[in-house]
């Protein structure tokens, strides 16, 4: 009580109760030092509407339309990388994949140049996902974007990699072989989807096969 602004810790975490709240706060505290309960408990958010499902991500990139990014001068935060974002205002939301690690195609972007990325899309708010070699779009069943990682020929053997070696034979970009999706699905038909994305954009660009086929490496990597 009248602890107000209490620092929150590095390793901890601080339970701030407010009216109603704080007289549930207390009991709690009064059970817990009766030995009812015990030193440690279990914490349950509800929220209104209710939360169906959640995606975590780091660090966050916009907050109310400005950039959210702290340099503090790390590979994540200041190389340009491959990279999965999303971002939203009050009427829409975006998912971004931008290609990377690939001179002359694209380089990535530094997590900076993410978060101004989105603005330019009119994002407000905006998080970073899981990038790199995990960054890869499908729609429809076909990969529309070239990921950075790389099918090679190693010893004799097929081996994914994210950089390949001086004596490794490169057979082509590849979707990294993990079990991680995030899914959106449509509720109009995929050819009014087709109308409004263009067809360009539901065919592989220059250099990446068509999964499916006998000799895409992609089909193999992920089988």
């Amino acid at each position: 009580d009248g602890s107000g602004g209490t620092p929150i810790p590095p390793d901890g975490a601080v339970l701030s109760g407010h009216g109603s709240g704080a007289n549930s706060l207390r009991a709690l505290w009064e059970r817990s030092k009766a030995s009812l309960l015990g030193q440690r408990a279990l914490f349950q958010l509800e929220m209104s509407p209710p939360v169906l499902e959640s995606i975590g991500g780091s660090p966050i990139l916009l907050r109310g339309g400005r950039a959210s990014v702290v340099d503090d001068g790390s590979d994540l935060v200041t190389s340009r990388h491959p990279r999965t974002i999303v971002g939203w205002n009050r009427e829409e939301s975006l998912l971004v994949a931008v290609d990377g690690r690939q001179p002359g195609y694209s380089v990535g972007l530094t997590l900076r140049e993410a978060a101004e990325l989105l603005a330019r899309l009119g994002a407000t708010e905006g998080i970073n996902l899981d990038g790199g070699g995990s960054t890869t779009l499908a729609i429809g069943g076909t990969v529309v974007n070239r990921p950075s990682d790389r099918l090679v020929l190693r010893a004799g053997r097929e081996e994914v990699v994210a950089q390949p070696g001086p004596n490794d034979t490169v057979v082509g970009p590849v979707e990294r072989p993990v079990a991680d999706a995030l899914v959106v699905v449509p509720t109009s038909p995929l050819s009014v989807l087709e109308d409004l994305l263009g067809p360009n954009l539901l065919s592989p660009p220059p250099g990446v096969r068509a999964p499916g086929s006998r000799d895409d490496p992609a089909s193999k990597a992920s089988s």
